[in-house]
């Protein structure tokens, strides 16, 4: 299983370096955030919590609701960013993943 996740992560940190566009330090923030957002989501099962708590995600890091929408919209119309997008908030995933597990 370790060997699948490495792979998979040097596979995601090739495409992104080998890919025609630059990935920058605020495409990263974002991914950030929409992992944060995702990972909130799986965790709490009543909406009233969950739309709190991902307003204070995005308040933390600065954006709205409408903000966060736009910029979603931007990597949407672009499918090597969305990809690039998706590909990054996997790996943020997998290492919360990890940590949480190590924890226990």
């Amino acid at each position: 299983m370790k060997v699948k996740i490495i792979a998979a992560t040097i596979f995601i940190a090739f495409c992104a370096c080998n890919d025609s566009g630059l990935w920058t330090e605020e495409d990263e923030k974002f991914a950030i955030t929409y992992s944060a957002i995702l990972f909130e989501r799986e965790k709490v099962n009543d909406s009233t919590i969950i739309e709190h708590k991902i307003d204070s995600i995005l308040q933390r890091v600065g954006l709205t609701e409408s903000s966060f929408r736009a910029k979603f919209d931007y990597y949407s119309k672009d499918p090597k960013l969305l990809h690039r997008l998706i590909d990054s908030t996997q790996a943020i995933a997998q290492r919360s993943l990890q940590k949480v597990k190590s924890r226990k």
